[in-house]
């Protein structure tokens, strides 16, 4: 990523995810490499399945929320989608904390 050869990072995440599907750390590393070359949909998909392993991740949580505003402007109805599908998956989580959505 250093370098800004993101297609070339993208490639390399990618393998080293067929080898150890586990690890989490590089769906984070995957989500930036498509994130610097301008790849929006596989980033967002990436920073989530990361989030899935560490839901606290700051950084994963501001690209994240940073790649939605355009979506947001651009495709309500995508948008409108995305929303109630993190509201269904954070709902146990909000109920166990006793809070409202």
């Amino acid at each position: 990523l250093q370098l800004k050869k993101y297609d070339d990072a993208v490639e390399a995440y990618r393998r080293a995810l067929r080898l150890r599907p586990t690890l989490a750390p590089l769906h984070l590393n995957l989500g930036l490499a498509y994130y610097k070359a301008e790849k929006r949909g596989p980033a967002i998909e990436q920073f989530r399945l990361y989030l899935k392993h560490d839901p606290s991740n700051r950084q994963a949580r501001q690209l994240l929320a940073t790649d939605i505003q355009p979506i947001v402007t651009s495709n309500p109805d995508q948008a409108r989608g995305f929303v109630a599908s993190e509201v269904a998956r954070w709902k146990p989580v909000v109920d166990r904390l006793g809070l409202a959505l």
